[in-house]
C-alpha cells in the first residue's frame, strides 16, 4: 500500500465510528512494529522492545474464533462489496486492498483469502485478537482506563516501568523517560542526554513561525489558537490538568508533552515541581499519580506505607510476601531489613509489625553493619546522587541524613569525576548541585559541552548569561518567568530581545519581564500589577478567558493584550467585556467583582428555566442543589435552603419537585447529621465556632456555637477559620474564593483544608479551635 493510499483511507475512517481497522499487518523479515489500530489519530501497534522476523503465513487457511473464511474467487462471484468487506468484516486494510487488486487486475491465478469476523469481539487478519471488552476499540480503551483507577495497586504490580531505550546510559535505578533528553539537567553519567541540545536550544524561527519555548517553531496562525501546537504547551494560556493523565486516552496533551522547566516529568504527561514531595509529610505539593517519583525508593513515602517491588514500582498489600527471599547476602539482608523498618513490617516475613519503635529497641538486631546505610542501595534521583542514613536511624521519620555525590559530570569546555558527601536537603536542586561540581577543580578531560556555548554556529547566543554557574542558554530564556540559570542571572536581566518580545507579555515598562504566554492566568502572580492574572490589572481573571479547545471566543483579545502591552497602547477595545450569562452565575469573572453584585441579582436578574435559583438571585444548574457544597453564597443550595421562601418559589419547584428536596436534605443535614444538633436550633441557625468564643470547648453550653443562618454571607466573619464567608472572601493564594480552606484571621494566611491541625496558623491566636474546626467542615 502507497503512503499516499495511507492517508487517504485514514482520512476517510477517521469519521467512521466504532468500526475497527487493522494495517501494516504484512509479514517482514525485520519489524518495529505492526498490527496497528487507527483510533482518534494515533496508532496503537504491537511494538517488540526489538525488531523481530515476522513469518504469519497462514498455510492452513483458518480464520480464528468462528471466524468465516471466504475465497477471492467466492468473493468475486458473490459480487461482495468491497465497503462492506472494509467496515463490516474487521480484517486488515492490506487483505482488502489485495482483494481489490484481485478484482481489478482479474488476477484470477492467484487464489487467496480472506477472513470476516463475525464474533462481536474478534478482529485481524485472521480473527486472531479478541478484544477484552465490549464490541469496539473506544470502550475497551474506556475500561482499560477505569482499571486503572479502580485497580491502582494491580496496576503497579501487574505493569513495567515504561522506559527510553534509545539512548542507553548509565541513569542509575530509574531509567530514561524521553522528556528526559535535553530538559538541562545530567540524567545520564558523562551527560550523555544533554548532547547536542544546542540545536534547538539556539534555533532560529520564521518571521511569520512563532517558537516555543524550548525552541521549536510553528506557524504564528497557530499561535494562541486554542490548541496545543508546541510539545512543551507554551503557545497557550490554559491550564492542562495533567494530574489525570494516568487515566487518559493517547492525547498530545499527555503523551506527546514535555515539562516546563525546572519540573520533573513523571513518565506520562504528568509535571511536578518538586521530586521528593512525597518525603513531605504535610506537603501540598503534588506527586506523580503513577507513583515514578518514587519508584525503587517506595518505603521512605511520608504517608502511605508501600513495598519497592523488584522492578522498582511501589505496592502496598498487607504481608505482602516477597519472592526470591532465599539466600540473601548480607547487603541484600541489610537492604531487606531497612525496607521492613520503613514500611514499618509490610512484608509477610518482617519483624516488628506495625511499629516503628520497635526496630529501635536492642532486642531487635539489625544485619547491616557498615556505619552507613545507603537507601535505595543505588543512584537515585540523578545517576551521580545516592541516599545516605545513618546506621542508628529514627526510621520513623524516613528522612536521609546525607547525601553522597559519586560520578562524572560534564561541565562547560571540561569534565570532572567528583565524590563529596553534604547534609541532605529536602528539596534537591541537580542545576544547583551540577554547577557546584562543576566549580571543582578536579578535571579529568577537556572533554566537556562546547565551551563557547555553540557561538560559531548560532545567532541568539549571549555568552555570559550566566555567569557564575556558566550554562548555555540562549537569549530567550531572558526574563521569561522560569530560572535557567542555577545563579537565577537569567531572570535578573535587562537585555532587551527585539525579536521576540511581541510574542511574550510584558508586565510594565517599569519591570523587564517577558513571560512566556503560559504564565498568564496560571494563578501564580509574576507582574507587580498583577496583570498577568487579571485584565489591566483589575478587572476580569485571564484564567477565566476562553481560548481553548471548548470555546475560542477569546483568542483574538488575548494576542491584542499582550501585542498592545509593550506600548501601554491598550484601546477602548480592551474595556472589558464579559459573556452575559457569567452575570450571577456565583463565579467572580471581574476583578471587581461586581458580576456578582447581590443587589443587582437579587432585584433584576432572571435565571434560565432549567436553573436554580439562589435567595441570593444568582443561578446555578440544578444538579449542584444539595450536592453537600455551597454554590450560593449564603447557604441557600445547602443548610439555608428550607430557611428561605425562595426554594418553594414555583420557578425552582420546576426543575426539582418538593419531595425530592425533603429527602435530600434529611440525608445530608437531618438533625443527626450535624453537629451541635443539641445546642443550636438547625432549622434557624448554622453550627460553628464564633469569632467571639473563648478558648475551651467546655463553654459550649455557655457560648452557644451558633450563628444564625441569616448571616452566612453577609460579608461579615462569624465563625473561626471564615467558613461562613467561605464564597465571599478572597483566597489569600489565588484570586480566587476562600473555599473550604482555612482563614488564619489576623495573619490573613490560609491552610489547605487538607492541613487542618497539621499546619498551624503564624499567630498563635489564630490557632484558637483550629483543630476543632475540621469537624465542622463539610
Amino acid at each position: 500500500m502507497t503512503i499516499i493510499q495511507l492517508i487517504v483511507i485514514l482520512c476517510l475512517i477517521s469519521y467512521i465510528d466504532n468500526n475497527i481497522y487493522l494495517y501494516y499487518t504484512e509479514d517482514s523479515s525485520s519489524v518495529e512494529f505492526y498490527d496497528c489500530i487507527y483510533q482518534e489519530n494515533f496508532l496503537y501497534c504491537r511494538r517488540p522492545i526489538e525488531p523481530i522476523s515476522l513469518e504469519r503465513n497462514n498455510n492452513v487457511k483458518e480464520c480464528y474464533h468462528n471466524g468465516t473464511l471466504h475465497t477471492f474467487s467466492s468473493l468475486q462471484s458473490n459480487k461482495s462489496n468491497i465497503n462492506t468487506i472494509l467496515h463490516k468484516w474487521k480484517s486488515s486494510l492490506e487483505k482488502v486492498e489485495e482483494y481489490s487488486r484481485y478484482i481489478k487486475q482479474n488476477l484470477n491465478s492467484i487464489e487467496n483469502f480472506l477472513c470476516e469476523c463475525s464474533h462481536p469481539q474478534s478482529f485481524g487478519k485472521y480473527c486472531e485478537y479478541l478484544l477484552p471488552y465490549g464490541t469496539t476499540f473506544t470502550m475497551t480503551l474506556n475500561w482499560e482506563n477505569q482499571m486503572k483507577f479502580l485497580y491502582e495497586e494491580e496496576n503497579q504490580y501487574y505493569s513495567d516501568i515504561l522506559c527510553y531505550k534509545t539512548l542507553t546510559c548509565n541513569s542509575g535505578l530509574l531509567c530514561l523517560d524521553w522528556r528526559d533528553i535535553c530538559d538541562g539537567i545530567q540524567q545520564c553519567q558523562l551527560g550523555y542526554d544533554e548532547e547536542n541540545c544546542d540545536k534547538l536550544e539556539f534555533n532560529e524561527c520564521e518571521y511569520d513561525e512563532y517558537r516555543c519555548m524550548n525552541g521549536m517553531c510553528i506557524s504564528r496562525e497557530y499561535f494562541l489558537d486554542g490548541d496545543y501546537d508546541c510539545m512543551d504547551l507554551s503557545d497557550e494560556i490554559q491550564l492542562v490538568n495533567d494530574r489525570l493523565c494516568i487515566y487518559h486516552e493517547i492525547s498530545m496533551e499527555c503523551d506527546d508533552r514535555i515539562c516546563f522547566p525546572n519540573t520533573w516529568s513523571c513518565g506520562d504527561g504528568q509535571c511536578i515541581a518538586n521530586r521528593l514531595a512525597f518525603q513531605l509529610k504535610y506537603s501540598k505539593e503534588t506527586e506523580c499519580n503513577n507513583r515514578r517519583d518514587q519508584y525503587y525508593m517506595c518505603e521512605i513515602h511520608a504517608n502511605r506505607r508501600q513495598w519497592t517491588l523488584s522492578n522498582g514500582k511501589c505496592y502496598f498489600v498487607k504481608d505482602f510476601l516477597e519472592f526470591n527471599s532465599q539466600n540473601r547476602s548480607i547487603e541484600e539482608e541489610c537492604i531487606y531489613f531497612t525496607k521492613c523498618a520503613f514500611s514499618m513490617g509490610l512484608e509477610k516475613n518482617c519483624p516488628c509489625k506495625y511499629d516503628p519503635l520497635c526496630f529501635e529497641e536492642d532486642d531487635t538486631e539489625s544485619p547491616c553493619s557498615s556505619e552507613n546505610i545507603p537507601y535505595p542501595n543505588g543512584a537515585i534521583i540523578a545517576p551521580y546522587l545516592y541516599f545516605i542514613y545513618n546506621n542508628t536511624p529514627e526510621w520513623w521519620s524516613k528522612t536521609p541524613d546525607y547525601i553522597q555525590l559519586i560520578g562524572t559530570i560534564k561541565c562547560r569546555g571540561y569534565m570532572i569525576n567528583r565524590e563529596m558527601t553534604i547534609p541532605y536537603i529536602s528539596k534537591i536542586n541537580l542545576k544547583t548541585i551540577e554547577a557546584m561540581l562543576c566549580n571543582s577543580t578536579e578535571i579529568i578531560e577537556n572533554k566537556g559541552y562546547d565551551i563557547n556555548c555553540y557561538n560559531n554556529n548560532h545567532s541568539s547566543y549571549f555568552l555570559h548569561i550566566c555567569n557564575q554557574s556558566k550554562e548555555c542558554i540562549s537569549q530567550y530564556r531572558i526574563n521569561d518567568g522560569y530560572i535557567n540559570c542555577a545563579d537565577e542571572m537569567d531572570e535578573q536581566q535587562n537585555q532587551f530581545i527585539l525579536n521576540y518580545r511581541h510574542d511574550r507579555f510584558q508586565c510594565s515598562s517599569e519591570e523587564s519581564i517577558y513571560l512566556s504566554v503560559n504564565n498568564l492566568g496560571d494563578l501564580i502572580p509574576n507582574c507587580k500589577n498583577n496583570y498577568d492574572e487579571w485584565w489591566l490589572g483589575k478587572d476580569m481573571m485571564l484564567s477565566q478567558m476562553k481560548c481553548n479547545q471548548n470555546s475560542k471566543d477569546d483568542c483574538k483579545f488575548i494576542q491584542q493584550y499582550i501585542a498592545n502591552n509593550h506600548e501601554n497602547s491598550f484601546v477602548e477595545l480592551f474595556t472589558t467585556k464579559i459573556p452575559f450569562r457569567t452575570y450571577c452565575d456565583t463565579f467572580w469573572n471581574l476583578g471587581s467583582k461586581y458580576d456578582e453584585n447581590i443587589e443587582l441579582c437579587s432585584k433584576q436578574w432572571i435565571c434560565l428555566d432549567e436553573q436554580w435559583q439562589c435567595h441570593t438571585g444568582q443561578c446555578i444548574n440544578v444538579t449542584w442543589v444539595l450536592d453537600g457544597e455551597w454554590d450560593c453564597i449564603d447557604a441557600s443550595d445547602e443548610e439555608s435552603l428550607f430557611f428561605y421562601n425562595h426554594s418553594f418559589s414555583l420557578r425552582n419547584l420546576k426543575v426539582i419537585s418538593l419531595d425530592l428536596l425533603k429527602d435530600k436534605f434529611e440525608s445530608l443535614y437531618g438533625i443527626t447529621k450535624q453537629p451541635f444538633s443539641k445546642i443550636c436550633n438547625l432549622t434557624t441557625e448554622f453550627p460553628c465556632f464564633r469569632v467571639n468564643a473563648s478558648n475551651s470547648l467546655y463553654n459550649i453550653t455557655f457560648e452557644r456555637p451558633c450563628i444564625n443562618l441569616q448571616q452566612i454571607g453577609d460579608k461579615r466573619i462569624d465563625c473561626i477559620g471564615g467558613i461562613d464567608e467561605r464564597n465571599t472572601i478572597q483566597h489569600c493564594n489565588y484570586p480566587t474564593m476562600l473555599g473550604n480552606d482555612f482563614l488564619c484571621i489576623t495573619s490573613n494566611t490560609c491552610i489547605d483544608k487538607s492541613n487542618l491541625c497539621k499546619i498551624m496558623c503564624p499567630n498563635p491566636l489564630d490557632n484558637h479551635l483550629l483543630c476543632s474546626t475540621v469537624l465542622l467542615q463539610p
